[in-house]
C-alpha cells in the first residue's frame, strides 16, 4: 500500500458577505464557469454567511437524502508565527495552531486579500490563507492562482438541518 495520496485541488471564492470553499479530486474544477457559487454544492464543501456567521456542507446520507448543516462558525486560536514567504506575488505571514490531538497546522495568510472568514477548516484567522501545512488530516494546500471577479452567492434550496438533528436522523435510519 502506498504512502502517497492522490493530488486535490481546492477552490476559496470569497466576497464581503459570503464565502465558498470546496475541493475536487482532478485538474477539472467541477464548478470553473459558475458565477454563481453554492447553488450547486459538491462533497466537502462549505458555505459561509459572514453576517450571520453560520457555515453550512452538504450530505447525502443516508443516500438520496440531501440535507444541509448549519453550525456557528468558530474561530480557532492562531499564534502568529513569525514566518514570511511571498505566494504569487503576494506577501504572506504565518500563523500556527496545535490541535486537541497536538497535530500542528502552519497556515500562511494575506492580509491584503481580506479576512479570509469561512475558509472551511482554516477559520479564525486575520487574512486569507494562501497556504497550508496541516498535520491533522496530512494536507499541504497552496494557492496556484489568484483572481479578482465578480461572484454571487446564494444558499442551496436543501433542508437545512442542525449537526445534532443530522446525528439524530442519522441514529433513527
Amino acid at each position: 500500500m502506498s504512502d502517497q495520496y492522490p493530488a486535490q485541488y481546492s477552490r476559496f471564492v470569497y466576497n464581503d458577505s459570503f464565502a465558498f470553499h470546496y475541493f475536487y479530486a482532478n485538474v477539472t474544477d467541477p464548478l470553473r464557469k459558475e458565477k454563481i457559487f453554492s447553488k450547486r454544492m459538491v462533497h466537502h464543501s462549505f458555505f459561509c454567511n459572514k453576517a450571520s456567521n453560520n457555515i453550512y456542507n452538504e450530505v447525502n446520507y443516508p443516500a438520496g437524502n440531501t440535507f444541509l448543516i448549519k453550525d456557528t462558525l468558530q474561530n480557532d486560536q492562531w499564534q502568529l508565527s513569525g514566518g514570511k514567504k511571498n505566494i504569487g506575488g503576494i506577501d504572506c505571514i504565518s500563523y500556527l495552531k496545535i490541535t486537541p490531538k497536538n497535530d500542528t497546522v502552519l497556515v500562511f495568510i494575506s492580509k491584503e486579500l481580506g479576512d479570509g472568514k469561512g475558509y472551511g477548516l482554516y477559520t479564525g484567522l486575520p487574512g486569507t490563507p494562501l497556504e497550508i501545512y496541516d498535520q491533522e488530516i496530512d494536507s499541504h494546500l497552496i494557492a496556484v492562482e489568484i483572481k479578482k471577479d465578480d461572484y454571487s452567492f446564494v444558499l442551496p434550496d436543501k433542508k437545512i438541518v442542525s449537526r445534532k438533528e443530522y446525528y439524530e436522523r442519522r441514529k433513527n435510519k
